[in-house]
């Protein structure tokens, strides 16, 4: 997985920030709840902007949040953007409303924050890294 240090140079390029968004993984991270949720993406956006140097906005674009909370045609729209391998949307934070029925075949990372209540949830979650036998899939 790459680092802040292997993504550095690429901001020597003329594309650099489109070279700097591509080189992190689709990654999900599931969480419990809402609020979990809420509280990550504002240090994710944080990061993003002190360490990579993105504006506000490039980095509210690279993470997006996938909750039962969120329309239907909301969450159907994260879902074509993040199912997109060249598409901005990198991170997706997830409650299990992500975890049964939705498939999105270029996820290279699973992050569990916290682990489910039964074995059949930490399964589905499980099942969303590697869908592409060509991809390297890594849960954590």
């Amino acid at each position: 997985m790459p680092t802040v240090d292997d993504v550095a140079p690429l901001l020597e390029s003329s594309n650099a920030v489109d070279n700097m968004i591509a080189a992190i993984p689709k990654t999900v991270i599931f969480f419990r709840s809402y609020t979990q949720i809420m509280n990550a993406w504002a240090q994710l956006i944080k990061v993003l902007i002190s360490r990579l140097r993105l504006n506000e906005t490039v980095a509210q674009d690279i993470v997006q949040g996938y909750y039962s909370g969120r329309s239907d045609r909301s969450k159907e729209e994260t879902h074509q953007r993040f199912s997109n391998p060249s598409s901005n949307l990198r991170i997706l934070l997830a409650t299990d409303a992500l975890g049964v029925g939705v498939n999105v075949r270029c996820i290279n990372v699973v992050v569990q924050f916290d682990l489910p209540d039964n074995i059949d949830t930490l399964l589905q979650r499980l099942g969303r890294a590697g869908r592409d036998e060509a991809m390297d899939a890594y849960f954590v």
